[in-house]
């Protein structure tokens, strides 16, 4: 439906889990291959990006929001000043 956020089901591809583990069971019978190692760090890329649209779609959703509120960032930004060696704010 338009406007929902897509199921969790929808984002948590069981085939890139599926992928994992074969690249994973190659890899130990086959060494050290580049092209393994690079399939590996691409499903890795593609879980990650995964694991991303989850969360988006979470937050979308309105998933995981009930306690967030206001945060106070001067002292954030005071230390990151701080750390650019920048004076800070009066009261921070």
């Amino acid at each position: 439906m338009i406007g929902e956020p897509p199921s969790l089901y929808t984002l948590r591809n069981p085939l890139l889990t599926a992928l994992r583990t074969n690249l994973e069971l190659a890899a130990r019978s086959s060494g050290a291959d580049p092209l393994m190692t690079g399939a590996m760090e691409q499903t890795a890329r593609w879980e990650r990006l995964n694991d991303d649209l989850v969360q988006l779609s979470r937050i979308e959703g309105g998933i995981g929001l009930e306690n967030v509120g206001p945060v106070d960032l001067g002292p954030q930004l005071c230390r990151l000043g701080l750390l650019m060696r920048r004076p800070c704010l009066k009261g921070y």
